[in-house]
């Protein structure tokens, strides 16, 4: 198979994904219905705010796939920094990693605290909140990676 037939495959790919993303969101929709007011609320409104982001996510891959082959490589090599540009970057990107590490220890610390007495709520969304941090550092490692290249 070729390249542009396996990048065809993927866009295809990352469509149908969608398709389902836009179904099960509306499942989580009418979850939200049934728990609303209720502190289960404030759990499943964030995963609808987070799935709303991965679609944006989606999207934005799907235009970036969708561009003619030579206008990519343009783009790569204007994004990708260098020079000054580049330092600045990878000051800030490691000073964040760094937010984020910290971010994470404080939620652990705050989920180590037996007298909060939250419960599940709190320990899910400390738990979501460390795994948004971990999300972040990673994020944070490819700009960096993509700004050395």
């Amino acid at each position: 198979m070729n390249a542009k037939k396996e990048r065809e495959l993927f866009i295809r790919s990352i469509e149908q994904h969608l398709e389902r993303e836009n179904r099960i969101l509306g499942e989580y929709r009418a979850l939200l219905e049934i728990v609303k007011g209720g502190p289960a609320a404030l759990l499943v409104d964030w995963v609808i705010a987070e799935s709303g982001a991965h679609k944006s996510i989606l999207c934005a891959i799907l235009k970036d796939l969708k561009q003619p082959r030579q206008e990519e490589k343009e783009k790569g090599s204007k994004n990708n920094g260098s020079g000054v540009e580049a330092g600045r970057i990878l000051f800030w990107t490691k000073k964040l990693r760094l937010y984020e590490e910290r971010s994470a220890a404080d939620c652990l610390y705050l989920k180590s605290q037996g007298y909060w007495g939250g419960g599940e709520l709190l320990d899910a969304l400390v738990d979501a909140m460390i795994m948004d941090s971990k999300k972040h550092q990673r994020i944070l490692l490819a700009v960096e990676k993509m700004v050395k290249v």
